[in-house]
């Protein structure tokens, strides 16, 4: 019974050590990564707080530029895939045997693979819309910060400024800090000398071999000093209200510098909230949708309109030495072979208007297959 009842005083304790150890583990953490958090903003030097928070923009900044380029290179990867899927697979079909792939369905499943160029050439647009806002914001950014002394750190540019603000008006309470410390001190010293007088006092007292001139020497000494005491004592309390008054006041000070920097911070959130919105409207889907349909619309109506079996038939035949007065060219009546279309998809076609992106130079190889096959 007393084992178990000590095993569970230990395992209570390794439990609250465990506790303990967490706590200053957390707390080292925050110390490490915010000094500031959970502090007065008026006391001491907080007030770099809000001067690091100026200066931390530019590692936001930096942050949200990386991940708009990131989502860049995401949309270009994805259209230098399209035009690979594209030549990959014309190249496959161009060299397909003409036996069993010829004319008019040949046509229609090149013109399947030759979209994802059309595709490829929208995310190529969308993303030099993208990168265009993205240098915008980084010049704004460059800008707002300047880097110091050749280094890595960059500083906002009313850093300095705001800097020597709050300084200025904090040097009032640190000068009635330091009086109101030296005093303390001061006092400290006289409490010891007395403390000492009145043992070597009592010393003399007790000895019969000293004379009265000595005591009342030492007599005088104290006197001296409780009279120095009471005097700093009195001063000390007058440094205690300016040094109240005076940290009130700046206060107040503090207060107005403040509202200016937070005017700056809205100022750069704002920027944020702005680049953001700006960035999703020209990245959302809803900017390319009639162009897509439109280039859907337009590969289904080529597809319905000029894929003909009974042309293909008629194109093999003739391709492969059968003369077309044969009954076997025709095997089956026209209404049987004519594909059934669709009256919705007969759209006139027309060519789709897509800006001119980098990717344009693959509709040479477009151009170049569909000449030969004509």
């Amino acid at each position: 019974m007393a084992a178990k009842i000590n095993s569970s005083i230990n395992l209570g304790a390794c439990v609250g050590l465990k506790e303990i150890v967490a706590s200053n583990v957390r707390n080292s953490i925050k110390d490490r990564l915010d000094p500031y958090a959970g502090n007065d903003f008026f006391d001491d030097e907080n007030f770099r707080a809000a001067l690091e928070r100026m200066n931390g923009g530019y590692d936001i900044a930096q942050d949200l530029i990386r991940m708009m380029e990131d989502y860049c290179e995401i949309g270009r990867n994805h259209a230098q895939n399209l035009l690979s899927f594209s030549r990959k697979w014309i190249k496959h079909f161009k060299n397909q045997p003409m036996i069993s792939s010829y004319h008019t369905t040949k046509h229609a499943q090149v013109d399947t693979i030759l979209i994802a160029r059309h595709f490829a050439r929208i995310d190529d647009n969308r993303c030099n819309a993208l990168q265009a806002i993205i240098n915008k914001y980084r010049k704004l950014i460059d800008e707002t910060y300047t880097r110091v002394h050749f280094g890595h750190r960059y500083e906002h540019c009313r850093y300095r400024e705001f800097k020597k603000l709050f300084k200025r008006a904090h040097m009032s309470v640190v000068n009635a800090k330091t009086n109101l410390d030296k005093l303390h001190d001061r006092i400290h010293r006289i409490e010891q000398i007395l403390l000492n007088v009145d043992k070597d006092f009592e010393k003399v007292a007790n000895n019969e071999v000293v004379n009265e001139k000595k005591l009342m020497n030492k007599s005088i000494t104290h006197t001296k000093y409780e009279i120095e005491l009471k005097r700093l004592e009195t001063k000390m309390k007058n440094a205690e209200e300016i040094y109240v008054n005076t940290k009130e006041t700046y206060r107040k000070k503090a207060k107005e510098i403040f509202s200016q920097c937070q005017e700056i911070e809205k100022q750069r959130l704002e920027q944020i909230r702005e680049i953001l919105l700006v960035f999703i409207q020209t990245m959302h889907i809803r900017n390319n949708v009639s162009e897509i349909e439109k280039i859907y619309d337009e590969l289904i109506s080529n597809i319905t309109t000029q894929q003909n079996s009974l042309e293909d038939l008629v194109f093999w035949a003739n391709t492969y030495g059968i003369d077309e007065d044969e009954d076997v060219l025709l095997p089956l009546s026209n209404v049987e072979l004519q594909t059934t279309t669709n009256d919705e998809l007969q759209i006139l076609i027309t060519s789709t208007t897509i800006e001119s992106s980098a990717i344009d130079d693959d509709d040479d190889e477009e151009h170049e297959y569909k000449d030969n096959e004509k």
